[in-house]
């Protein structure tokens, strides 16, 4: 048996340890960021009351009785070789592919990647290879191999604002300084953005990137017109700034079509594309992916140390696209969304007319609302936690140094409550404002 510590070691230990601060040993850049807030991680805000069940209006989550399982467990039962059509599957067929159990590569399963290219990516041209694709764990994790590759402490990030908490985080947690731009009806106000980077290129910033969610923007859901996205390539070209489009909600468009990505307008020339199998199936498979250019990949690559993910997830996704499962979830998905938007909206008309001012989003899975004076949101929502419906402020999608949030805007997620709740949601959230 291995010796083990006396009680006199163990306090000896203790006393050494509490002589040092933990904070001391972190990087400096990390103490200058928290754990982060419930909706960066796309949870709720706090736990609601107890006493009322529940509605939560809060993370950007698919509808949770519709995620497709027993595709999944079909697609993975493949994956390991298995005949997911037989009455059992306890006969494996004899395979020596053991692809799906080992490790998968920088880059990742090349049949997904060429599948993504495919899929997600038909609005290019050229519909580009394999070789222009790198998976990541989710687009949170490929925005984060992207921050890792290009920024340097005070290096320069340009965001919209408002904007995903979580992304200005991780913005600000590799050492950043974010400047942000003001949103308009149309998304990124792009005479805005021409101003801001004209005066960053005059005081000599390093600018390394402009972050922007054109499609169904994340809080506010926004979709920019083509026009608009066109100008605002033109500028990170001219200024020769690289865009990072998220694009984690493009796939969820109530009308006939998608308006194309800046990746494909651009055919990633000064775009770095960012998205994710989370919105489109589920968080919890934490799948996404990074598209541009091959030699602008190919740095991202070099920043890459994590052993790449899980290539059993990836034969799996493989296995669920080819099969043409998600193309039929995803149909009956945004026609799922689409009511569960008009349902919340109405309800809204009905209900609290008077005190809420917001535009019917064209896809995606938010209300961006803006409250009648004299209220504020952040006592709003303290009620709402009262009343049994969650939904984050919108000063969480703000910086602290401008644009300046005015405690009047609220986010509301539709897509994860089921849609008899959303009429019940919005009658307590009417029981707030009265």
């Amino acid at each position: 048996m291995e010796a083990m510590l006396s009680d006199l070691e163990k306090e000896a230990l203790r006393k050494a340890w509490g002589k040092h601060s933990p904070t001391s040993y972190a990087a400096e850049r990390i103490q200058k960021v928290n754990a982060g807030t419930p909706t960066d991680w796309g949870l709720s805000n706090r736990p609601p009351n107890k006493a009322v069940e529940p509605i939560s209006l809060a993370g950007g989550i698919p509808d949770v009785a519709t995620l497709p399982r027993l595709d999944l467990v079909k697609a993975t039962a493949r994956g390991l070789g298995f005949d997911s059509d037989k009455s059992t599957f306890d006969q494996a067929i004899a395979v020596l592919d053991d692809a799906p159990l080992s490790y998968g590569g920088a880059a990742g399963s090349e049949a997904l990647r060429a599948e993504i290219g495919r899929f997600f990516a038909r609005d290019y041209q050229d519909i580009p290879g394999p070789d222009r694709f790198l998976l990541t764990n989710g687009a949170a994790g490929g925005i984060e191999l992207v921050c890792s590759a290009l920024l340097d402490p005070g290096d320069v990030v340009v965001s919209e604002i408002p904007a995903f908490s979580g992304s200005l985080r991780t913005f600000k947690g590799y050492g950043a300084r974010v400047v942000g731009v003001p949103m308009n009806r149309y998304g990124m106000d792009i005479e805005a953005l021409e101003a801001t980077l004209k005066k960053l290129a005059k005081d000599g910033a390093r600018v390394k990137l402009i972050y922007a969610s054109p499609t169904f923007q994340n809080p506010t859901g926004t979709n920019m017109p083509t026009e608009q996205r066109l100008r605002l390539i033109e500028l990170a070209a001219y200024y020769g700034v690289i865009i990072l489009e998220d694009t984690a909600y493009n796939e969820f468009y109530f009308g006939e079509n998608l308006l194309p990505t800046l990746g494909s307008l651009a055919n990633g020339h000064f775009v770095i594309t960012v998205g994710t199998f989370s919105k489109v199936i589920a968080p919890g498979l934490r799948v996404g992916w990074v598209t541009t250019r091959p030699e602008l990949l190919g740095l991202i690559v070099q920043a890459r140390f994590d052993m790449g993910n899980s290539p059993l997830l990836h034969r799996t996704l493989y296995e669920l696209m080819v099969n043409g499962d998600l193309k039929r979830h995803l149909t009956s998905m945004r026609s799922l969304y689409r009511e569960k938007m008009t349902v919340l909206t109405k309800a809204l008309h009905e209900f609290c007319k008077d005190s809420v001012a917001f535009e019917d989003p064209a896809g995606g899975f938010f209300l961006w609302v803006k409250l009648a004076d004299p209220l504020k949101s952040r006592e709003v929502q303290q009620r709402g936690l009262d009343a049994g419906v969650v939904f984050p402020i919108g000063s969480g999608f703000y910086l602290p140094d401008g644009p300046e949030e005015k405690g009047q805007h609220v986010r509301l997620a539709y897509s994860r409550a089921p849609t008899q709740d959303l009429q019940l949601a919005a009658e307590r959230f009417a029981s707030t404002l009265a």
